[in-house]
Protein backbone atom coordinates (compact mmCIF):
# COMPACT_ATOMS: atom_id res chain seq x y z
CA UNK A 1 0.00 0.00 0.00
CA UNK A 2 1.14 3.38 -0.37
CA UNK A 3 2.07 5.87 2.09
CA UNK A 4 0.17 9.42 2.76
CA UNK A 5 3.51 10.58 1.67
CA UNK A 6 3.42 8.75 -1.87
CA UNK A 7 -0.40 9.31 -2.20
CA UNK A 8 0.21 13.33 -1.63
CA UNK A 9 3.27 12.88 -4.69
CA UNK A 10 0.32 11.29 -6.89
CA UNK A 11 -2.69 13.53 -5.86
CA UNK A 12 -3.67 14.34 -9.33
CA UNK A 13 -3.20 11.17 -10.90
CA UNK A 14 -5.54 9.54 -7.47
CA UNK A 15 -8.20 12.45 -8.09
CA UNK A 16 -8.33 10.60 -11.68
CA UNK A 17 -8.77 7.65 -10.41
CA UNK A 18 -11.24 8.73 -8.21
CA UNK A 19 -13.09 10.26 -11.23
CA UNK A 20 -13.15 7.04 -13.38
CA UNK A 21 -14.69 5.21 -10.10
CA UNK A 22 -17.45 7.88 -9.78
CA UNK A 23 -16.45 9.25 -7.07
CA UNK A 24 -16.36 13.37 -6.66
CA UNK A 25 -14.66 15.50 -4.22
CA UNK A 26 -17.33 15.46 -1.60
CA UNK A 27 -18.20 11.98 -1.80
CA UNK A 28 -14.61 11.65 -1.79
CA UNK A 29 -14.68 13.46 2.13
CA UNK A 30 -17.78 11.92 3.44
CA UNK A 31 -16.44 8.26 2.66
CA UNK A 32 -13.23 9.40 4.25
CA UNK A 33 -14.92 10.64 7.60
CA UNK A 34 -18.04 8.08 7.39
CA UNK A 35 -16.48 5.20 5.59
CA UNK A 36 -13.03 4.47 6.40
CA UNK A 37 -13.14 1.03 5.63
CA UNK A 38 -14.66 1.70 2.22
CA UNK A 39 -12.06 4.58 1.53
CA UNK A 40 -9.27 2.13 2.87
CA UNK A 41 -10.46 -0.63 0.10
CA UNK A 42 -10.40 2.41 -2.56
CA UNK A 43 -7.08 3.36 -1.64
CA UNK A 44 -6.12 -0.01 -1.37
CA UNK A 45 -6.91 -0.76 -5.07
CA UNK A 46 -5.22 2.67 -6.43
CA UNK A 47 -2.03 1.82 -4.65
CA UNK A 48 -2.13 -1.55 -6.51
CA UNK A 49 -2.92 0.08 -9.61
CA UNK A 50 0.00 2.30 -9.61
CA UNK A 51 1.88 -0.65 -8.35
CA UNK A 52 1.11 -3.01 -11.41
CA UNK A 53 2.24 -0.09 -13.75
CA UNK A 54 5.23 0.59 -12.32
CA UNK A 55 6.00 -3.23 -11.91
CA UNK A 56 4.80 -3.79 -15.67
CA UNK A 57 7.61 -1.66 -16.58
CA UNK A 58 10.60 -3.27 -15.11
CA UNK A 59 12.96 -5.06 -17.47
CA UNK A 60 16.01 -5.56 -14.59
CA UNK A 61 16.70 -6.00 -11.05
CA UNK A 62 19.95 -6.15 -9.08
CA UNK A 63 20.01 -7.33 -5.48
CA UNK A 64 23.57 -7.00 -3.64
CA UNK A 65 24.65 -8.35 -0.01
CA UNK A 66 27.83 -9.44 1.45
CA UNK A 67 27.53 -12.98 -0.13
CA UNK A 68 26.64 -12.33 -3.46
CA UNK A 69 25.36 -10.03 -6.53
CA UNK A 70 22.15 -11.55 -8.17
CA UNK A 71 21.07 -9.75 -11.34
CA UNK A 72 17.39 -10.00 -12.86
CA UNK A 73 16.18 -9.77 -16.52
CA UNK A 74 12.97 -9.54 -16.33
CA UNK A 75 10.69 -10.86 -19.99
CA UNK A 76 7.40 -10.83 -20.35
CA UNK A 77 7.54 -14.48 -19.72
CA UNK A 78 10.98 -15.62 -17.88
CA UNK A 79 13.03 -14.01 -15.59
CA UNK A 80 16.94 -14.49 -15.85
CA UNK A 81 19.47 -14.80 -12.77
CA UNK A 82 22.85 -14.08 -13.19
CA UNK A 83 24.33 -14.49 -9.63
CA UNK A 84 28.33 -13.59 -8.59
CA UNK A 85 29.60 -15.85 -5.43
CA UNK A 86 32.64 -16.36 -3.91
CA UNK A 87 34.01 -19.87 -4.11
CA UNK A 88 34.20 -21.68 -1.25
CA UNK A 89 36.98 -20.73 0.99
CA UNK A 90 36.55 -16.74 -0.30
CA UNK A 91 35.76 -14.42 1.82
CA UNK A 92 34.24 -10.97 -0.33
CA UNK A 93 31.98 -8.86 0.56
CA UNK A 94 29.87 -7.81 -2.44
CA UNK A 95 28.80 -4.37 -1.02
CA UNK A 96 32.23 -2.85 -1.61
CA UNK A 97 31.68 -2.63 -5.57
CA UNK A 98 35.00 -1.23 -5.72
CA UNK A 99 36.68 -3.49 -4.13
CA UNK A 100 34.70 -6.54 -6.01
CA UNK A 101 35.54 -5.17 -9.53
CA UNK A 102 39.12 -4.93 -8.50
CA UNK A 103 38.86 -8.55 -6.89
CA UNK A 104 37.47 -9.93 -9.88
CA UNK A 105 39.99 -8.24 -12.43
CA UNK A 106 42.75 -9.60 -10.62
CA UNK A 107 41.64 -13.21 -8.72
CA UNK A 108 38.54 -14.05 -11.57
CA UNK A 109 39.40 -17.90 -9.97
CA UNK A 110 38.00 -16.62 -6.45
CA UNK A 111 34.56 -16.12 -8.09
CA UNK A 112 31.56 -18.40 -9.59
CA UNK A 113 28.83 -17.08 -11.72
CA UNK A 114 25.58 -18.63 -12.63
CA UNK A 115 22.64 -18.30 -14.15
CA UNK A 116 18.87 -19.64 -14.36
CA UNK A 117 15.88 -18.78 -15.33
CA UNK A 118 12.44 -19.52 -15.12
CA UNK A 119 8.71 -19.02 -15.78
CA UNK A 120 6.88 -16.47 -13.12
CA UNK A 121 5.20 -17.81 -10.39
CA UNK A 122 2.31 -16.77 -10.33
CA UNK A 123 2.30 -13.64 -11.94
CA UNK A 124 5.59 -11.61 -13.53
CA UNK A 125 4.29 -8.66 -11.16
CA UNK A 126 3.82 -11.34 -8.21
CA UNK A 127 7.37 -11.72 -8.84
CA UNK A 128 9.19 -8.90 -9.17
CA UNK A 129 7.06 -7.61 -6.00
CA UNK A 130 8.81 -10.56 -4.32
CA UNK A 131 12.44 -9.80 -5.03
CA UNK A 132 11.81 -6.34 -4.37
CA UNK A 133 10.51 -6.63 -0.99
CA UNK A 134 12.24 -9.97 0.17
CA UNK A 135 15.53 -9.60 -1.28
CA UNK A 136 15.75 -5.95 -1.43
CA UNK A 137 15.91 -5.98 -5.39
CA UNK A 138 16.19 -2.38 -6.24
CA UNK A 139 15.60 -1.02 -10.13
CA UNK A 140 18.48 -1.18 -12.20
CA UNK A 141 18.98 -0.48 -15.72
CA UNK A 142 20.46 -3.74 -16.50
CA UNK A 143 24.21 -2.64 -17.61
CA UNK A 144 25.82 -5.09 -15.06
CA UNK A 145 23.60 -7.82 -16.36
CA UNK A 146 24.31 -6.77 -19.82
CA UNK A 147 27.94 -6.52 -19.50
CA UNK A 148 27.86 -10.01 -17.71
CA UNK A 149 26.41 -11.73 -20.68
CA UNK A 150 28.43 -9.94 -23.34
CA UNK A 151 31.12 -11.44 -21.81
CA UNK A 152 30.69 -14.59 -21.36
CA UNK A 153 29.70 -14.42 -24.96
CA UNK A 154 32.90 -13.40 -25.93
CA UNK A 155 34.73 -16.35 -24.31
Amino acid sequence: RLSNVELESLKDEFIKFLVVQGIDAATWLRLKDDESERADRIIDAFSDFIWEGILEKVKYLESIDTAAIKMYKCDADMIYLTMITGVEGTEHDFKDQLAIKDAMRDHAEQFQLMRAQKAYSPTRADEIFKLIDREQAHVSRGEMFEMFVNAEQKV
